[in-house]
Order: C-alpha cells, then sequence, then structure tokens
C-alpha cells in the first residue's frame, strides 16, 4: 500500500519541473531508493569491518564451524522470497 509524504519545495523548482515535464514523484522515489541502497551498503561495510575485528585470529576451523551454524539458522523461506 502506498503512503504519502509532504514536502515543501521551493516554488521556482516545482515551475520549472513542471515546465520541464519532470516527474517529481518518480524523482523523490528514485532518490529515496537510492539512499536506501546506499545506507545499507554502508551499514553492511561497516558490520562486516566489526565483524573481521571481532574475529582477528580465528583459525580456519572455528570460521568453518560459524558458517556453517550460520547457514542453519537462516530462515530459507525469506530467502527465496524478500519481499515476504
Amino acid at each position: 500500500m502506498p503512503a504519502k509524504i509532504v514536502i515543501s519545495i521551493p516554488e521556482e523548482l516545482k515551475e520549472e519541473a513542471d515546465k520541464l515535464e519532470i516527474e517529481i514523484r518518480r524523482v523523490v522515489e528514485e532518490c529515496l531508493r537510492r539512499a536506501i541502497a546506499a545506507k545499507k551498503k554502508e551499514v553492511l561495510a561497516e558490520a562486516i569491518k566489526q565483524f573481521v575485528e571481532a574475529t582477528n585470529g580465528l583459525p580456519v576451523e572455528e570460521w568453518v564451524e560459524t558458517i556453517k551454524r550460520f547457514r542453519k539458522s537462516i530462515d530459507h523461506r525469506y530467502l527465496s522470497n524478500p519481499k515476504a
């Protein structure tokens, strides 16, 4: 279900967008999608950095065991249908 947001922009921007037939809703939606993707990458990169720092010196056998436990704990229904 779509959510509504209300923003205020300078009138001259609105007029210019109208003249140029720019669909503001599409521009805002695309910018928001890009911002969300960038933030997710940033959060993931930080989590990976912290994980690597926390596991510094971990023997290979423990890495393998940790990955196996992680794979078993994943909800595979979510991975097969990420929109669920």
